[in-house]
């Protein structure tokens, strides 16, 4: 219906289709809002206790969360290449509580990943009915949608990914018709554009999303007609990103390089089982692959059969034009990349220093390129079906929307199925305690934990190990010695002052030179009295000389001052940029000329 109405208002065809996806999207995802319980399951229950760290580090302690010590006793908030403070969605969570949040940031991120897809749609010359097309096939597909409902945060970077494109593709075709020069180029407001929506997949935490996102750019410029202009526009996008989001990028390297990726996790061989990965409505929790390497979560890639058709349509165009070309070359290429799984291993194994994921993930750009694939295909009927083809077109377009709603709306009521924890855990003594209790139960058959009850009663869970984190160096409830204060010299007497996540103020009597430790994870950041902090069995500790001392344990992570200086710089210098562009672009009327009589 909403199909046939862009056809009746051609005048408005933009913007009723952007009101179908605002509106039809999150209705078709809409059973993660009305899933009958509230916690999520698998990765969900890592997610929740450390946002909710984040969330009591900036409404209770009024700090910016830089070092969360409730995650496996102690791990780098800022250092963190997942730690998503600082994007929009945070907002939510710190609005809503953080399973709501989380829960309404699910569905923003599907609307605004299917706007954008239309945006591209358009930006590439599909008709509307195309690029609705193509913005209903990607965020619905469960490439995505599997990722959520599995508790991957990070993937709500999805919302930012065809918006990427998008700019960059308008960045290129600036550039392209430019006589300015190349320093002119890298400057322009269309590369400002693109480099921040860069960092803005960086801020929701999207790391493996632009480990290889980056690489595309820079296979675009060997495909792309004005491959100087193509460069230009690669580079200059990736100097205002890094500029943007220095203050996140420099700690994250530091914290990378201290404690790299303990292990890749290699994916199967999956190119024998790609109508189960592409065409088969499979939901979460199947297993399909013999000695499946992972869940399904990290496979399923479902577009339909209507839009494997319509890409086998477009194709005829490939001769005709670049674009088309250039899109199959990208669903080819991310497909059988995709599959490689085991083969692509060793490589994986040598970058250490580099975030890394599964490699089956790369199908979701399959999938991005083969949603516009398939607007093309659709507009190819369109143009070769005279009339016919004309009311064909919404049809087309229903029945793919419906086939891939079928599945995303049961697939969506997976993810919060974990009944709440009662009685609730009891409150954690003062200021912090960590505790090895998962609160375990099955439900469908699998043990699920509920680790979420230890943090809502101001526990730190030790229940997960992040895939960076310092070796855990601290002492639980359960064993002796659990105190989050110790000293060396047992006559000596400790006072905690103050405690924030990332500053600890105590006061220390001892009649002989003593050591006061920390119960929290040691990493290079932490002082002692604007001192760098000793390393005490893996815990922040400091020496304290005889007398009454004030010590002050605080955690700056490494690079964070020269990363803010970088960041502020680069902002002033886009705003700068971009209110000199708005002043050239005013039109400048002359002034009345006064006549004498």
């Amino acid at each position: 219906a909403g199909g046939v109405l862009v056809q009746w208002v051609p005048r408005r065809k933009w913007l009723i289709s952007s009101i179908l996806v605002v509106t039809i999207l999150p209705l078709a995802v809409a059973g993660f809002w009305f899933s009958p319980n509230e916690w999520g399951q698998s990765d969900w229950d890592l997610y929740f206790p450390m946002y909710e760290a984040y969330r009591v580090s900036v409404l209770e302690h009024h700090s910016f969360p830089l070092w969360n010590p409730y995650t496996y006793g102690g791990v780098s908030a800022l250092g963190d290449p997942e730690f998503a403070v600082i994007a929009p969605s945070f907002l939510l969570l710190l609005l809503f509580g953080v399973p709501s949040g989380f829960k309404i940031a699910i569905l923003f991120t599907i609307a605004i990943s299917g706007l954008g897809m239309l945006a591209l749609g358009r930006k590439v010359g599909l008709s509307a009915l195309a690029a609705l097309l193509a913005a209903f096939v990607f965020p619905l597909s469960s490439t995505v949608l599997l990722k959520l409902v599995e508790g991957h945060v990070q993937h709500l970077a999805i919302a930012w990914v065809p918006w990427i494109f998008w700019a960059w593709l308008a960045t290129y075709r600036k550039h392209a018709l430019a006589t300015t020069s190349i320093r002119a180029q890298l400057i322009h407001p269309w590369s400002i554009v693109t480099g921040a929506l860069l960092a803005l997949t960086f801020y929701q935490g999207g790391i493996y999303m632009l480990f290889y996102i980056i690489p595309a750019l820079f296979v675009l410029i060997p495909l792309a007609s004005s491959k100087l202009a193509a460069l230009i526009t690669t580079a200059g996008a990736g100097m205002w990103s890094f500029g943007f989001s220095a203050f996140k990028v420099l700690p994250v390297i530091q914290w990378i390089r201290e404690f790299p990726d303990a292990a890749f996790v290699s994916s199967s061989f999956s190119l024998p089982y790609w109508y189960d990965i592409y065409l088969h409505p499979h939901l979460h929790g199947v297993r399909i692959l013999p000695n499946q390497s992972g869940g399904w979560h990290e496979y399923g890639a479902y577009i339909g059969p209507v839009v494997l058709l319509l890409i086998l349509v477009a194709i005829s165009q490939v001769r005709r034009s670049r674009m088309t070309a250039v899109l199959l070359a990208g669903v080819a290429l991310a497909a059988l990349t995709a599959a490689a799984g085991p083969l692509l291993g060793p490589v994986f194994d040598v970058i250490t220093w580099l975030p890394r994921s599964n490699i089956s993930r790369i199908a979701l750009y399959a999938v991005f390129n083969g949603a516009l694939l398939a607007g093309v295909g659709l507009d190819v009927i369109i143009r070769h079906s005279s009339g016919a083809g004309r009311h064909l077109a919404p049809s087309i377009l229903g029945i793919t929307a419906i086939s891939i709603m079928a599945l995303s709306y049961p697939m969506s009521e997976q993810a919060f199925i974990i009944p709440r924890l009662v009685p609730e855990v009891r409150a954690a003594p003062s200021p912090i305690a960590f505790t090895r209790e998962a609160h375990t139960l099955n439900v469908r058959g699998l043990p699920e934990n509920r680790s979420y009850a230890n943090a809502l009663a101001g526990y730190g869970t030790l229940v997960y190990r992040p895939p960076l984190a310092p070796p855990l160096a601290i002492v639980p409830m359960s064993e002796d010695e659990h105190s989050y204060l110790t000293v060396s010299d047992k006559s000596a007497r400790v006072k905690l002052s103050s405690w924030k996540p990332n500053t600890v103020t105590l006061t220390v009597e001892s009649e002989t030179e003593t050591v006061v430790t920390l119960n929290t994870n040691f990493s290079r950041g932490w002082q002692a009295n604007e001192a760098p902090a000793q390393k005490n069995g893996g815990r922040v500790s400091a020496t304290v000389l005889p007398g009454t001392k004030t010590v002050t344990f605080s955690y700056r992570p490494p690079g964070i001052n020269t990363g803010i200086f970088i960041s502020l710089l680069t902002i002033v210098g886009a705003v700068w940029l971009l209110l000199s562009s708005m002043l050239v672009m005013i039109p400048h009327h002359s002034l009345p000329v006064e006549t004498k009589n």
